[in-house]
């Protein structure tokens, strides 16, 4: 366990000399989530879906995607098929303060 960062190094070690850097930070891992769109239902409606029902979303084609990182908006963005998989291009960073 020799590769664990003390907290009492970093705070007066860095701090001291103002150069406090978040480099350690970079491989924490965050879950991504990217929000098509959101529908509601009734439990009659839930438990009487069978294959093929379409279940209807609030967005419409082209609309942006929410992007989430740990259950919070973070972008939005648009569905992409890259190599037969979907992905995510960002469009745009929310301002937390609009949030």
């Amino acid at each position: 366990m020799e590769d664990v960062w003390k907290l009492e190094e970093i705070e007066t070690s860095d701090r001291e000399k103002g150069n406090l850097s978040i480099n350690f930070l970079r491989d924490v891992e965050l879950e991504i989530e990217v929000v098509l769109g959101r529908g509601s239902c009734t439990i009659r409606e839930l438990i009487s879906l069978e294959r093929d029902d379409v279940v209807p979303l609030d967005r419409s084609t082209g609309e942006p995607v929410d992007i989430h990182l740990n259950g919070r908006l973070f972008a939005k963005g648009e569905v992409v098929v890259i190599d037969d998989k979907f992905s995510v291009r960002i469009l745009e960073i929310v301002d937390p303060k609009e949030l």
